[in-house]
C-alpha cells in the first residue's frame, strides 16, 4: 500500500473518529494521539540516553516525571501506551477506581507471570517470587495492602526475585487525585545480571499512569534504566524491556477481568 493511500486512510480516520468531547482520555492525550491509539490498540517507543518521552499523557504530574527522568539520564527507556475498553463497565466510578487501585497493590499476584525474552527467544518467568515487606531493613513478609477508599499518597516496599536481575527490593509510591492513579517503582538494591552489578540503587525507575475515561482506561507505562553497557545487545534488551512492560499490563488486565 502506498504512503499516500495510508495517509488518506489516517486522515479519514481522524476526520470521522468518534467525538470524544471533553473526555479524560482526550484531555490527557489530545484527539490526534487518542485516535491513533484507538486505531492501533497500542503505541510504543524506545529512546536512548539524551532522548525524551513522547507518549506520556499530559497531566499536572507530567512535568515532574519528565524532570525526574532527565535527572536520572537513563541510557535506555521504553514507553508503552495502551487502551482498554469494557462497554459494560464504567471505569470512573468510585468502586471501579478502588478495584483498579487494589490491583496495583496486589504484588503477590505477580508471582509466576511470564514475558517473552527477546534474548532467549522464548517465554520466561518474570518474577518467581513477589510479595510485600514491612521495610527494606527488616524485610519481613506482609500481606498485600487493600483499601476501601483511595488515599492521595501511599508507599509500600516489595521483594521480587527476578530471573534476569536476581533478588531485589523496591519502593513503590502511589498517587491519586481523583482523575488518575500514578504508580512509581524504583529499585533500592543493586540489580545484577549474570552476577554483574548492572543497575545501581535508584537507577531503575518505572512509572505507570492509569486514567479512567468512561468505559475506557488509558494505561501508560515507562521503564527507565541507567545501567552498564549491554555490550552491543541494546536492541534485544529494549525488546525484553518492552515485553516485561507488556507482561505487567497483561497481569493487570487479567486481574481486572477476573
Amino acid at each position: 500500500m502506498s504512503k499516500r493511500c495510508i495517509s488518506t486512510i489516517l486522515l479519514l480516520l481522524f476526520s470521522f473518529s468518534p467525538c470524544f468531547g471533553d473526555s479524560a482520555a482526550e484531555k490527557a492525550l489530545g484527539e490526534k494521539l487518542l485516535s491513533e491509539l484507538i486505531y492501533n490498540g497500542e503505541l510504543t517507543r524506545t529512546f536512548w540516553e539524551g532522548g525524551s518521552v513522547t507518549l506520556m499523557p499530559s497531566l499536572d504530574i507530567t512535568q515532574e516525571i519528565k524532570d525526574e527522568i532527565t535527572e536520572l539520564n537513563p541510557n535506555i527507556s521504553v514507553e508503552v501506551l495502551n487502551i482498554y475498553e469494557n462497554s459494560n463497565l464504567s471505569l470512573e466510578t468510585d468502586e471501579a477506581l478502588v478495584t483498579i487501585y487494589n490491583i496495583l497493590l496486589s504484588v503477590s499476584t505477580m508471582e509466576g507471570i511470564e514475558y517473552y525474552s527477546a534474548s532467549r527467544k522464548r517465554m520466561r518467568t518474570l518474577f518467581s517470587e513477589s510479595y510485600c515487606i514491612d521495610s527494606p531493613v527488616t524485610k519481613i513478609r506482609v500481606h498485600d495492602p487493600e483499601v476501601d477508599s483511595i488515599p492521595p499518597y501511599a508507599k509500600i516496599y516489595t521483594f521480587q526475585k527476578d530471573l534476569t536481575f536476581g533478588e531485589n527490593i523496591y519502593q513503590s509510591e502511589y498517587r491519586f487525585n481523583g482523575k488518575y492513579i500514578l504508580m512509581k517503582s524504583r529499585n533500592l538494591t543493586t540489580m545484577r545480571f549474570l552476577f554483574l552489578p548492572m543497575v545501581k540503587p535508584n537507577n531503575s525507575v518505572n512509572y505507570f499512569i492509569l486514567i479512567p475515561s468512561g468505559n475506557r482506561l488509558i494505561f501508560y507505562g515507562i521503564s527507565c534504566l541507567r545501567t552498564l553497557s549491554f555490550f552491543g545487545i541494546e536492541k534485544k534488551r529494549a525488546a525484553s524491556l518492552y515485553n516485561r512492560n507488556k507482561a505487567i499490563y497483561g497481569w493487570f488486565l487479567s486481574r481486572l477481568e477476573s
